[in-house]
């Protein structure tokens, strides 16, 4: 599961004690271009998914689509073989979509079900991708980037028509975060985290639902309410 046993000594009102601590477990990995040998990116990652995190990251900040065949992992190294076919259009944001307050509800909870990692370790991150329904493919990792990569990644994989029209998140809400989201066609973000200032700006601006605080039965709407019914 991605993580790492080590002894602790914890500290409490009752004294001290020797116990076990799951630490999540974090990995650095280069994204190549296999064919120029070219790096494209190093970052520091939870070491699992990785081919749908490269997938997702060529996604998200190159407007690329590949194959998760055109992937491929070797130690440290994730090497893509690009194609002239790989880049793709924006997806427009859908006019319809809608989200009632009991869906929302069953979404964060599901959501925090399945963060079985930071259950163990308290240190990761997640993102999911959503319908009013389900979630349909969730991931965590040490970054929230990271996460939505993999998310993402995860989606493209097993879908020819992809769809990103409701995010869940579990950190803050900044304004890179919310651009990233809105070039995908997301018209509702959640978190359990807060946005910024101009997070809600970006949100205004590209017309989206923008929630944070969405923990048990409470959230607080920032930008888009009347997607919320």
């Amino acid at each position: 599961m991605w993580q790492r046993t080590i002894k602790i000594i914890k500290y409490s009102g009752f004294g001290r004690t020797k116990t076990n601590e799951q630490l999540a477990m974090e990995r650095q990995r280069h994204l190549v271009n296999k064919t120029t040998g070219d790096s494209i990116a190093t970052i520091s990652c939870s070491p699992d998914h990785e081919r749908e995190w490269a997938i997702g990251y060529l996604y998200c900040t190159k407007g690329i689509r590949v194959l998760p065949d055109a992937v491929t992992t070797t130690g440290d190294t994730i090497a893509w073989t690009p194609n002239s076919g790989d880049l793709v259009v924006p997806i427009e944001a859908a006019a319809n979509v809608h989200l009632a307050v009991a869906a929302l509800h069953h979404l964060t909870s599901q959501f925090q079900e399945a963060a079985i990692l930071y259950k163990n370790t308290g240190t990761t991150q997640s993102a999911a991708i959503c319908t009013p329904k389900a979630l349909l493919h969730h991931a965590e990792d040490i970054t929230d980037h990271g996460a939505l990569y993999k998310a993402v990644g995860k989606l493209l994989s097993q879908s020819d028509a992809p769809r990103f029209d409701i995010g869940l998140m579990s950190g803050k809400m900044d304004e890179a975060t919310v651009n990233t989201w809105h070039t995908l066609g997301t018209s509702i973000l959640i978190s359990r985290g807060a946005p910024t200032d101009l997070a809600v700006d970006c949100a205004i601006q590209h017309n989206m639902t923008l929630i944070g605080f969405a923990r048990g039965t409470r959230f607080s709407i920032y930008t888009g309410a009347e997607r919320i019914s």
